[in-house]
C-alpha cells in the first residue's frame, strides 16, 4: 500500500463518494423461460454433431421405445438418446457397454432436468464400418448366386432320431442345449462336432465340423444339424458371416438350424440356413420336441382314429338294419317268383318277335322271284324302245 512504501508523507484527504442515479432492475426469467432459451441456442448450433466414444451405462428395455445411454471418453461423457422409432435395424446391434462407436445426432435439452443430450439419428461401429461394406457386398454376391433363396429351404424333421451340433465344446451355448434337451426328450442322440467359434481359424473350423457330420455313415448320419453359439459382440460373431461357412451350409445334405447370438444379432450364417431362431436355447426347444407334446399328439391321433372307425361301423350297421328290414330279407321265395314271371314274360315277347320277324323274311324270299322277273321284263321293253 502507498502507506507502507511513502511513510513520511501525509494522507491526501479522500474525495466525497460519487452519488448515481438508480437503475431499475431486469425482469428475472423463470428457470424453464431460461431452459428453453438454452435449448433454442443448443439446437440451433448443434444441428448435426459427429461424436465418437465408448458406450456406458446402457439402459435398454423392451418397455421403453427408446434407448439411453451415455457415450464418454478419458475426460467426459455426455448423456444420448436414441429413438427406436427414427432408427436404423442396424443401430441397436452396435449398442452394448464397452463398444467404441461414432453417432450422428443433434443437441437438445431435456428441460425438466436442465441437461443436455444428443438425439440420436444414426450409430456406426468405430473400426468396423470397412468390414461391414465389405460384409454387405458378400451378402449382394452370395444372394446373386441363389445361396439365401427361400425355395432351396428345406423342413426341418418333426422328430429326429439324431441330431448334430457345431460349436464349442466348451460354451455356455452346449450347455444349455444339453440342458434342454434332458427336459423335453432325452431320447434323442447327440452328436457334437467340437468346432472354434471366435476368432481368425473359426470360420474354417465351423465349415469343418458341418463337413464332417455330413460325411458320417448313414446309420449314424444326423437327422438335422443346429450350428452356433451364445451372444457376444459383434466382432466375436464375426466367423458366422464367413463365406466357407455358408457354403457349408448350403452344401449340407442335412437341414441346418443357425443359432447365432442373441436376439438382436443376425449373420450370413442365419440367411443361409433352412431355418433361422433367435439363440441356442431357441434352437434346442424347436428341435428336441417335448415328449409330453408328442404324446398329446399321439393321443389325439389315437381318438381322431377311433371316432373315424366308430362313425364308419355306425353307418355299415344302418345299412345292414336297413337290407335286413327290406322284402328281399323278409320274404326272399316272394321276390324270386316275381322275378321268375318277368323272366317268362320276356321269353314270351322275345318268341313272339323272333317269329315275326322270321315269317317277314320268308315272305320277302317268296316275293323274290316274281320282282326279279318283272325287273328283268322292264329292263328289255327299255332297251327295245331304244
Amino acid at each position: 500500500m502507498l502507506d507502507d512504501l511513502l511513510p513520511g508523507l501525509a494522507k491526501p484527504p479522500a474525495a466525497p463518494p460519487l452519488r448515481t442515479a438508480p437503475t431499475a432492475e431486469p425482469r428475472p426469467e423463470t428457470v424453464t423461460e431460461l431452459s428453453r432459451r438454452i435449448r433454442m441456442q443448443l439446437e440451433t448450433g448443434f444441428r448435426a454433431v459427429w461424436v465418437e466414444g465408448e458406450v456406458s451405462n446402457l439402459r435398454l428395455s423392451a418397455n421403453s421405445p427408446h434407448a439411453y445411454f451415455s457415450l464418454k471418453d478419458n475426460d467426459a461423457q455426455i448423456a444420448c438418446t436414441l429413438f427406436r422409432a427414427a432408427s436404423r435395424p442396424a443401430d441397436l446391434q452396435h449398442l452394448k457397454n464397452g463398444n467404441k462407436i461414432r453417432i450422428q445426432g443433434s443437441l437438445t435439452v431435456y428441460i425438466p432436468r436442465g441437461s443436455y443430450q444428443i438425439a440420436v439419428s444414426r450409430i456406426d461401429p468405430v473400426g468396423l464400418g470397412e468390414l461391414l461394406l465389405r460384409l454387405e457386398e458378400l451378402r449382394k454376391r452370395l444372394a446373386a448366386e441363389g445361396l439365401f433363396d427361400p425355395a432351396v429351404k428345406r423342413p426341418i424333421p418333426f422328430l429326429p432320431k439324431r441330431v448334430g451340433i457345431v460349436t464349442s465344446p466348451t460354451g455356455a451355448a452346449i450347455q444349455d442345449m444339453l440342458r434342454i434337451s434332458r427336459e423335453q426328450n432325452p431320447g434323442i442322440d447327440i452328436l457334437l462336432a467340437p468346432a472354434v467359434v471366435q476368432g481368425l481359424q473359426a470360420g474354417p473350423s465351423i465349415a469343418e465340423g458341418i463337413r464332417q457330420l455330413n460325411a458320417l455313415p448313414a446309420e449314424r448320419r444326423p437327422d438335422v444339424l443346429i450350428v452356433g453359439r451364445g451372444g457376444g459382440s459383434i466382432e466375436d460373431l464375426w466367423c458366422f458371416n464367413d463365406e466357407c461357412v455358408v457354403r457349408a451350409i448350403r452344401a449340407s445334405a442335412i437341414p441346418v438350424v443357425s443359432a447365432v447370438g442373441h436376439e438382436i444379432d443376425h449373420t450370413l450364417c442365419d440367411d443361409a440356413a433352412d431355418l433361422s431362431v433367435a439363440t441356442p436355447s431357441h434352437a434346442a426347444k424347436a428341435v428336441f420336441r417335448p415328449r409330453t407334446e408328442l404324446l398329446a399328439g399321439v393321443e389325439t391321433l389315437r381318438h381322431r382314429l377311433s371316432l373315424s372307425v366308430t362313425r364308419a361301423l355306425d353307418a355299415a350297421r344302418r345299412r345292414l338294419a336297413a337290407a335286413a328290414d327290406s322284402r328281399a330279407f323278409a320274404r326272399p321265395e316272394t321276390v324270386l317268383a316275381e322275378h321268375a314271371h318277368t323272366v317268362t314274360l320276356l321269353e314270351q315277347r322275345m318268341d313272339t318277335v323272333l317269329r315275326n320277324a322270321l315269317t317277314a323274311h320268308r315272305l320277302r324270299i317268296a316275293s323274290a322271284p316274281a320282282r326279279l322277273t318283272a325287273a328283268l321284263q322292264n329292263a328289255a321293253a327299255r332297251r327295245r324302245l331304244q
